[in-house]
């Protein structure tokens, strides 16, 4: 992953594109965190019942995806936090590459 830069540096001293960083930085994203993915067959899924488990291959231990949309911009570790979940940051990407990915948005 890149090194990190900060949004001013990113943002230049233009005052215009400071402005319109500004109201590009007050956008809520959805934040999520893909545990695995695999595909199965259609007769499989309308065969799950409560009880039935369904394996990955994805081993324990391995960090999680952090996504913005479709879009994977770090992975991290799922914790506890009191009676919610949250996720330990392990690696992400710098401001202008996280800029740059999300662009497609």
């Amino acid at each position: 992953m890149a090194p990190d830069e900060s949004v001013e540096e990113i943002e230049g001293g233009d005052e215009a594109k400071g402005l319109n960083l500004a109201r590009v930085l007050k956008l809520e994203l959805q934040v999520s965190v893909l545990i695995a993915e695999k595909e199965v067959l259609l007769g499989e899924v309308l065969g799950l019942g409560p009880g039935n488990i369904v394996e990955f291959d994805r081993p324990s231990g391995e960090a999680f995806h952090i996504l913005i949309g479709e879009k994977v911009i770090g992975r991290g570790d799922v914790v506890k936090v009191g009676e919610n979940y949250g996720v330990v940051v392990k690696e992400i990407g710098g401001v202008r590459e996280r800029i740059e990915q999300l662009g497609s948005l």
